[in-house]
């Protein structure tokens, strides 16, 4: 969405140890009455703040800074390619206030048409801090996969402008024509488990960038009534460029969600404690195994499922549900969900060792995933489970992924028994 609108400033002076306690000075500026200043004076001040200010330029800097001090700090240790940055496009490392600057001079709102027009004309310029980040991060060993709302016709002129600018990336991964959904997270998804041009392994998300709070998984406007405690990735692994001009923001905020069907909130809360047992197995496979294809099965399991723990609690949050504790249901006297394992079996996965460690890992885990399978269907057989979109297209998701990763096990477990 790229509506022109002069903002209530909502940005807080970022910058503030810039400001000096007597009345500032007007930067020099086009005489009054010259057509340059007649121009500029008709932008909105949000346009005008991005084009001209200190500021914008201080805070985009200032951003990218500190990103690359807590990327440094995470590519500690890690193997080159084996970690990944996730960025946006458009106003994160890409400026487009040109084109908005022009929807406002010529007082015409924009259109998808006018907007890919506009992107082969490739006159984007780079966002200022964004280059040396770039450059930073894969001399550091990243993977950098652009990430953005632009479609596919629109992805060879985005990559071409990218190079023109000398902005380094590995893959520029586009919505997909027809894609009414403009969600980034499956595409997220995609990146760490290395089913996308950034990478073909799985790799280890480590920072996401971008303009908007749509920019960063599972996240949207409604965060800002759960308060501080809902951002506490902002600044250690999510960081956020300033953008006035256009943005979620700018649309009304839904109304909180209608009260979950209660066959809802047990499948998140249960799928919660599923979930949890799967990382603690995998856990132990990361420093058991010698085969290549575990440990590449064990990252994929690891990162898919810690992102879909954060969407459901995420979920639970905003129905006001309570959340679980994401161990509760492995104690001894507790009630398994389908397919966990019980208390007896996760023993004999501790004490396994080698190659009997790998047999007996990959047979819990399709016990396990089988189990996941069980609950998708319970929930989808209970009168009003499922009916809420984003219940049903997350148990849609779990029914395909679980499903594909059996099927991947047991051709696993047959190479082993030759």
């Amino acid at each position: 969405m790229r509506k022109i609108r002069i903002p209530i400033w909502i940005l807080v002076a970022i910058i503030a140890a810039g400001c000096a306690s007597q009345a500032q000075t007007p930067a020099t500026s086009p005489a009054p009455g010259s057509s340059a200043s007649q121009a500029s004076a008709e932008l909105p001040g949000s346009i005008r703040w991005v084009q001209s200010s200190a500021e914008y330029m201080a805070a985009t800097v200032m951003t990218y800074r500190v990103a690359l001090e807590k990327v440094e700090a995470a590519a500690r240790g890690r193997a080159p390619g084996t970690w990944a940055v996730v960025l946006d496009a458009d106003d994160t490392i890409i400026n487009n206030v040109q084109y908005q600057a022009g929807l406002a001079r010529d007082g015409v709102r924009h259109t998808p048409e006018r907007f890919t027009a506009w992107v082969r004309q490739r006159a984007s310029t780079p966002v200022p801090g964004a280059a040396r980040f770039l450059t930073r991060v894969r001399e550091l060993g990243a993977r950098i996969a652009i990430v953005t709302n632009r479609l596919q016709i629109e992805c060879d002129d985005t990559a071409e402008v990218l190079r023109m600018n000398k902005l380094v990336f590995d893959a520029v991964i586009c919505r997909p024509e027809g894609e009414g959904s403009s969600d980034k997270t499956p595409r997220y998804r995609a990146v760490a488990a290395g089913e996308t041009a950034a990478s073909r392994t799985p790799v280890e998300i480590v920072a996401f960038i971008g303009d908007n709070i749509l920019d960063f998984p599972s996240t949207s406007q409604a965060m800002r009534a759960q308060g501080e405690a809902a951002f506490s990735e902002f600044g250690v692994r999510w960081f956020m460029l300033p953008n006035p001009m256009y943005g979620s923001w700018d649309t009304p905020v839904a109304a909180p969600a209608a009260k979950a069907a209660a066959a809802d909130v047990r499948f998140m809360q249960g799928m919660i404690g599923h979930h949890a047992q799967a990382i603690d197995m995998v856990a132990m496979l990361k420093t058991r195994t010698a085969r290549d294809d575990m440990k590449l099965l064990a990252l994929r399991i690891e990162v898919s499922q810690n992102d879909e723990m954060t969407m459901m609690r995420r979920w639970l949050r905003e129905r006001g549900a309570a959340e679980p504790d994401a161990h509760a249901m492995h104690a001894h006297d507790a009630k398994l969900m389908p397919g966990m394992l019980t208390p007896g079996q996760m023993a004999q996965l501790t004490a396994a060792k080698d190659a009997e460690f790998d047999r007996l890992f990959l047979e819990f885990m399709i016990q396990h995933h089988e189990g996941a399978l069980v609950m998708v269907k319970d929930l989808m057989a209970t009168p009003g489970g499922g009916q809420e979109s984003s219940v049903f297209q997350f148990a849609s998701d779990v029914e395909a992924d679980q499903s594909a990763e059996i099927n991947r096990m047991r051709a696993m477990r047959a190479r082993m028994g030759k």
